[in-house]
């Protein structure tokens, strides 16, 4: 068996539960090259990602244990040479053929690869949906996972074990919301009312005519993420800081374009009583929200809704984390290892997974048609606007960026970013030409404005102003 790249496949089973195909070329050492399978028993497991720590319910690592239970937290792993990082790619897969028990698949909606350095844990390859390979394979407890990329560890000092090989395992996703995985409008999203309930966030549709008078805030969010997060952080001090109405806009960051998620927004405010021109609306948005924001002060068919908004990690022309391939990998690689991101939430990143592990995200894309759009109208951005940008060069991620992303962040990025968007691109709005835009760069990552000491002073002083 050759691969489209040249490459040789060397094949071989691992204590039962797996078969290995393994691309190897003429580069591969001698060790790995004249080996019958490059591939050995770790004799222990790999640990499951941080953020999957924080999602039982979502995923679960593929181990022996019965279906439905979770001990350990791990999963069956094999060790590979770190070097087939060179031959392993889309175009030359290694393909795993595993053994599962039948009980485990079937509640399984899809199989993924991690590989993991004894430090860091990295996306591998697709998801495989389970019913993709067939019901007798599935009735037989099968599936084929296809590894197509590996981390480089070659920078790695060569005395590190890590340096040398790199474990490898699969994760089952399970219970990921099938609903919201394919795309069909969940109840989930629109304007709404939030409430709290201890850390429990619950919502209520607006009604019509709702916000017909008095002081409005609205938050919403950014990709892969939901309002939950900013209520937590904001409702009481919106609350106490006299604003009559506080409500939310969500919506499906990965179906609907950005343009359609403005007029949607728009649409709402004015069918809840929103006049206009009444300059009524007060927004906080982080992220691809802040594009939805942009947009809804531009809307020319609901004019001046807005009074003034203050947007955090804007990505104002877009962001080099949104192009195909492994760039959108690296961002999905990055938060399987952050232990808490608020921000951003498991079921959608189950859904990129699936949908988009090898897809531009076409509106978030540097200099995108929806982005210029934005930018040809300054006359019509009237509503008085303050942009956060963060620099997460003195943020204690960084060092973990630059290894997920195989280099320093600001060379990803071409200089200073928020490890999800350069600050370049946050500061694109100015004014000139914007008439009322103000810019402020803290120290903060993407997923701690709401946290972070410097970013969260900015918000509060705007509450109160």
């Amino acid at each position: 068996m050759a691969g489209s790249g040249g490459a040789a496949y060397r094949t071989g089973s691992v204590d039962g539960w797996a078969r290995f195909h393994i691309p190897v070329d003429a580069s591969a050492s001698a060790s790995v090259r004249d080996a019958a399978a490059p591939i050995e028993s770790t004799g222990a497991s790999i640990p499951t990602p941080e953020l999957f720590i924080r999602t039982p319910g979502f995923v679960q690592p593929v181990g022996q244990r019965a279906a439905g239970t979770r001990t350990s937290g791990e999963a069956l792993a094999v060790s590979l040479p770190s070097e087939l990082h060179r031959t392993v790619s889309r175009d030359q897969p290694a393909l795993v053929d595993l053994d599962i028990q039948t009980a485990q698949l079937r509640e399984a909606y899809a199989v993924f690869p991690v590989a993991y350095d004894g430090q860091f844990s990295y996306l591998a390859g697709p998801p495989t949906r389970v019913n993709e390979t067939g019901g007798s394979l599935r009735d037989a407890g099968q599936v084929t996972v296809q590894v197509t990329r590996l981390p480089d560890l070659s920078g790695e000092d060569t005395a590190s074990p890590t340096a040398a090989t790199m474990r490898f395992g699969p994760v089952r996703a399970i219970r990921l919301g099938f609903f919201k995985l394919v795309g069909i409008p969940s109840p989930d999203v629109g304007l709404r009312v939030p409430s709290l309930s201890g850390d429990t966030v619950q919502y209520r549709p607006v009604q019509a005519g709702e916000l017909a008078t008095g002081r409005i805030a609205l938050l919403t969010h950014g990709f892969l993420s939901d309002t939950a997060w900013m209520v937590r952080g904001l409702l009481a001090e919106l609350r106490q800081q006299g604003y009559d109405h506080v409500v939310t806009w969500d919506y499906d960051t990965m179906v609907s374009g950005i343009g359609e998620d403005v007029d949607g927004l728009a649409q709402g405010l004015v069918q809840a009583g929103v006049a206009p021109n009444s300059e009524r609306v007060e927004i906080l948005a982080h992220s691809m929200g802040c594009l939805v924001v942009r947009g809804l002060i531009d809307h020319v068919n609901s004019p001046k809704l807005v009074r003034r908004a203050v947007l955090f990690g804007p990505p104002n022309q877009g962001t080099p984390i949104a192009l195909t391939g492994d760039r959108a990998v690296s961002l999905i690689s990055l938060l399987l290892n952050i232990p808490v991101v608020g921000p951003v939430t498991a079921g959608a990143i189950a859904k990129f997974l699936w949908e988009h592990v090898d897809q531009g995200l076409d509106d978030l894309q540097p200099n995108s048609p929806f982005v210029q759009a934005l930018s040809q109208h300054p006359e019509r951005q009237l509503a008085d606007v303050h942009f956060i940008a963060g620099d997460a060069a003195d943020d204690p991620l960084n060092t973990l960026v630059a290894r997920v992303l195989h280099t320093g962040s600001s060379v990803f990025y071409g200089g200073p970013n928020d490890l999800v968007v350069p600050v370049a691109s946050m500061a694109s709005v100015a004014h000139p030409p914007f008439p009322h835009v103000q810019t402020t760069q803290v120290h903060c990552n993407h997923f701690d404005y709401l946290t972070n000491q410097g970013s969260r002073q900015l918000i509060d002083s705007w509450i109160v102003g």
